[in-house]
């Protein structure tokens, strides 16, 4: 058969799109199958589109001058079609109605599916007459405003078959939108088995993902888990996920000092690395038109808390068996049945077994099976012949012969390579520069990272036509106008994924070597020298988390730090953050307390002679370069400090301020060790008064400004950096031992919040309202305090 899926926007991340995407490469391993988008947004789609399966956009509004259709009159012009109420209205119009009415009335398919109410709706009313009608609703039905549900009644009888995802959906569809003649069925959604082995039980973390939006109560999930943390303490939950709701719940996490065990880790994709890291899932919405990310966890062998919502979440977990159904709205319940299995780790692992077994009744093999048959049924009804199947794709390959891939190759601007003196890296590799050139063509190809084994592979799938006379590199992120690659030996894999070439690279020891401290982004180089960045796919990290445990409970230092970590830039390509040093303070816990005192813990790692009593400094950046100096506690390996944020706010000599906290790990000399109120009260009167204070409103960029003085100070000799073999030599604290490349967003500690009272110095001539003081992690997961006042 021939068959079309309808969809609003494939280009944008979603559960419409992923189990669309699911469905569309289950059957097109037996039928042509096409994807139409009505609207097109971004250059690549953000899940990978499968090898044979057909992309169409309609509307094309892509940024810049790119999008063809931005600048159409009849873009203003407001839908016909659509209702008011309808949730997306705003983004439809005469353009997109005449669009969609063309491809519907033009199409060879033999099967159209719909797959929202509005574009259901133009199916039922433009859909030609010699091909299947089919619309797949996603939404809760009663969820849809009663002004649409009356429109679908009065269209959707020129339907041949509608489908829900629920079998309680389908039964209020029945019985409150009766549609004579069209058969009203449920066909859940389909998840593929991931490309990631399946979660350990034994895993201390909870993860929950999905839109941060209100419907999905994770305000709940918050409170229920920090009321366990006395009786778990060495646990932490995970959401995943962006949306209107992060403000809220970051303040939420602020306010109950829980920065380092409930974790907001934005967007990840796809997803199946980062479930497999815990060992429980949550899911505590309000309602759920079906539960993706419930079965996405389940086909990672995660047991599932979840609330007993209407609809989907009652018809996937089996309760008892799989997971826990909860009370809805009820921290309590919520609460309840996280303890329930965070206590009995043989409890967890017989659901995992159990989950991972059932979930495979959501295989996409065999939804596309049930699908096809219903579409069959409904051209024998109406006595229509589908073509003979034609299959243009294939069927999803086991995860043992490949990684979950999306998105696309993107060309970088440059497309000559020169070799300079010195570009040797350590081992013998090569280390080339290269200057601008210019943009070049753009290919598919995804990389993926498995750090499952000590020895890191790297892997990039691409067309298999493209593959020949390529070369795979890592290109060090720095200054645009003269970069440094690594030409990695990567080699073709004998068993690639249908229809692609799989080039792959075990990072060993002597590229490890090679690959010194910093960014770097994956790239790929033709023959004739066109470079391109390559877009991220699975990234599998969950061993740097036993990793950091080990690195900081093993009573003797390892010898020092060799920490890789990939990520995902802002185009979505795949980078590395590589860390490599002799010596390293990690921080590992900052405390605020409603009192405005502070403490810093943490461990060294290498070679770091740790005196009983070490030192912390607080630097402040910039010309007037106070230092702060507190005392604190060493056992072994750790160390602890504390401190008060009223020092540090009556220190102050602007109105926002950045002070650097370095580890000191010799013990005081004569006179060292004052504490910041010492400090403060050395602090001339006049010191802090400088033109034009009152009218500094906004922060300029000191980490880059110190960053710059730095470099011009190493430059000139004036300030050497201190011998790599002193064990006593100051270390700036920093968290860098995670399986997260960047802390800054993650980590964000709540503040001190303070009022002057007479203070000495500039705090008693300018007084403030109020004053913050937070600690963060800087871009390079240094930890700094800010100190700011507010009006």
């Amino acid at each position: 058969m021939r068959i079309a899926f309808l969809i609003n926007n494939v280009y944008g991340i979603g559960g419409t799109n992923r189990t669309v995407i699911n469905l569309a490469q289950g059957l097109s391993a037996r039928h042509r199958v096409e994807i139409v988008s009505v609207f097109r947004r971004q250059e690549t789609t953000r899940f990978e589109i499968p090898p044979g399966v057909a992309l169409t956009p309609l509307v094309d509004l892509r940024p810049g001058g790119s999008g063809a259709d931005r600048g159409h009159p009849l873009l203003a012009e407001p839908t016909e079609e659509v209702p008011p109420q309808e949730e997306f209205h705003a983004q439809y119009s005469k353009l997109s109605d005449q669009r969609i009415r063309a491809y519907l009335e033009g199409t060879d398919a033999d099967v159209v599916v719909g797959t929202r109410s509005s574009l259901n709706l133009f199916v039922a009313r433009h859909g030609r007459e010699d091909c299947v009608r089919v619309a797949q609703e996603h939404m809760t039905h009663l969820d849809i405003p009663a002004e649409v549900r009356a429109e679908m009644a009065r269209a959707y009888p020129r339907l041949d078959l509608v489908t829900t995802v629920t079998e309680a959906d389908a039964r209020t569809f029945r019985d409150t939108t009766p549609v004579p003649g069209v058969p009203v069925l449920c066909v859940p959604n389909s998840v593929p088995e991931p490309p990631v082995r399946p979660a350990d039980p034994a895993a201390r973390l909870v993860v929950g993902a999905g839109r941060l939006d209100p419907v999905k109560r994770y305000d709940l999930l918050v409170l229920a888990f920090d009321r366990l943390r006395e009786e778990f303490p060495d646990w932490q939950l995970r959401i995943y996920g962006q949306g209107t709701e992060r403000a809220a719940l970051r303040a939420l996490i602020s306010d109950l000092r829980a920065t380092e065990r409930i974790l907001l880790m934005g967007s990840a994709a796809p997803l199946d690395s980062e479930w497999a890291k815990g060992s429980i899932a949550a899911v505590t919405s309000e309602r759920e038109s079906f539960g993706m990310t419930v079965v996405e966890a389940m086909r990672c062998g995660l047991p599932v808390v979840a609330t007993d919502c209407p609809v989907g979440p009652r018809e996937i977990v089996r309760d008892g068996e799989d997971g826990l159904l909860v009370p809805t709205g009820d921290v309590d319940g919520i609460a309840a049945g996280l303890r329930a299995l965070m206590a009995d780790p043989a409890r967890r692992a017989r659901m995992a077994t159990a989950a991972l077994a059932n979930s495979r009744r959501y295989d996409p093999g065999r939804i596309a099976e049930r699908y096809a048959d219903l579409f069959r049924d409904a051209a024998g009804r109406r006595g229509l012949h589908p073509a003979d199947d034609t299959g243009t794709g294939t069927a999803p390959a086991a995860p043992a012969d490949h990684q979950l891939a999306r998105g696309t190759v993107r060309a970088m601007g440059w497309a000559r390579r020169f070799w300079t003196p010195g570009t040797v890296g350590k081992g013998g590799l090569a280390l080339v520069s290269v200057a601008a050139g210019a943009a070049v063509r753009i290919t598919a190809a995804t990389a993926h990272l498995d750090l499952t084994d000590p020895d890191p592979l790297l892997a990039v799938d691409l067309p298999a036509d493209q593959a020949d006379g390529l070369t795979l590199l890592l290109r060090e992120v720095g200054d645009l106008r003269s970069e440094r690659l690594l030409v990695l030996p990567a080699a073709p894999v004998a068993d690639p994924p249908p229809g692609k070439a799989r080039l792959a690279v075990r990072l060993g020891p002597q590229l490890r070597e090679a690959l010194y401290e910093g960014r770097w982004t994956v790239v790929l180089e033709t023959a004739s020298g066109v470079r391109s960045r390559v877009t991220a796919g699975v990234r599998e990290t969950r061993r740097l988390i036993a990793d950091r445990d080990r690195l900081l409970a093993e009573p003797a230092a390892p010898p020092g730090v060799d920490w890789l970590t990939p990520y995902v830039t802002k185009e979505g390509h795949l980078a590395l953050r590589s860390w490599r040093r002799a010596r390293h303070a990690e921080c590992t816990a900052v405390r605020v307390a409603d009192d405005g005192q502070l403490a810093v813990e943490g461990a060294v790692v290498g070679a770091v002679r740790l005196a009983e009593r070490p030192r912390l400094q607080l630097r402040r950046r910039g010309a007037t370069g106070t230092v702060l100096e507190y005392t604190g506690r060493a056992t072994g390996r750790r160390f602890r400090f504390e401190l008060s944020a009223e020092e540090l706010a009556l220190a102050r000599l602007n109105r926002w301020e950045d002070w650097d906290a370095w580890l000191l790990p010799g013990p005081a000399g004569p006179g060292g060790g004052r504490s910041a109120a010492d400090a403060a009260r050395t602090l001339d009167v006049d010191t802090g008064l400088r033109a034009g204070l009152d009218n500094q409103t906004a922060p300029v960029d000191l980490e880059a400004e110190a960053a710059e003085a730095a470099g011009a100070a190493a430059a000139d000799g004036t300030a050497a950096a201190p011998a790599a073999e002193d064990p006593t030599a100051p270390l700036r604290i920093a968290r860098i031992l995670d399986d997260f490349a960047d802390p800054k967003p993650i980590l964000e500690y709540p503040a001190a919040l303070l009022t002057d009272g007479g203070a000495p110095g500039y705090a008693l001539v300018l007084p403030a309202a109020r004053i913050d003081v937070r600690p963060y992690c800087t871009g390079k997961g240094e930890l700094s305090f800010q100190v700011v006042e507010r009006d």
